[in-house]
């Protein structure tokens, strides 16, 4: 195996992703982690095979193995880089209307997650149901400001830092 030159590029497609994984940790590594035979997974990596697929269980074990020997998360990446290049392409945000609604919903969601930490209080504490209750509005409340945070436009480029902060 030769070591390549130059930068890492992010990636643009999971075929690429596979093509690069199977040249750094072997085909037979990935065969054992997904339990396909080479000859489906060179399939899979080349992009001139209009019927390749990857399923994403694939993609998700291939990156906890990758992870596990540090190697990062490669699909995840790439899913990351795909997801990036389209919000990208995007040429303005969401009307006013539906950017309202978002905020309304995620006021609901922290109203839930209240009243979800209230009633788990009230014996002053907390069992497994009670967390695992907290923490299914927990989530929710996490994909509203996710989806706020994509119909703004705001992200990892965003610093938070500077914002102004609020005097006391």
């Amino acid at each position: 195996m030769s070591k390549r030159k130059g930068y890492p590029r992010k990636p643009y497609s999971f075929e690429r992703v596979l093509k690069d994984l199977a040249d750094d940790i072997g085909y037979d590594n990935i065969e054992t982690v997904i339990e396909k035979k080479r000859k489906a997974i060179e399939h899979i990596s080349n992009p001139n095979f209009k019927d390749r697929q990857l399923h994403i269980q694939d993609g998700l074990e291939l990156d906890i193995h990758c992870k596990r020997i540090g190697k990062g998360t490669p699909f995840l990446t790439a899913y990351e880089t795909l997801l990036r290049k389209e919000i990208a392409n995007r040429k303005d945000h969401d009307t006013s209307d539906e950017i309202i609604n978002n905020l309304l919903r995620l006021g609901e969601s922290i109203g839930d997650v209240m009243e979800e930490t209230r009633k788990a209080l009230d014996d002053d504490k907390v069992d497994e149901d009670e967390k695992e209750q907290i923490s299914i509005e927990v989530i929710e409340l996490e994909k509203k400001i996710a989806e706020l945070k994509l119909k703004l436009n705001l992200g990892e480029k965003t610093n938070y830092k500077i914002q102004n902060k609020r005097e006391p």
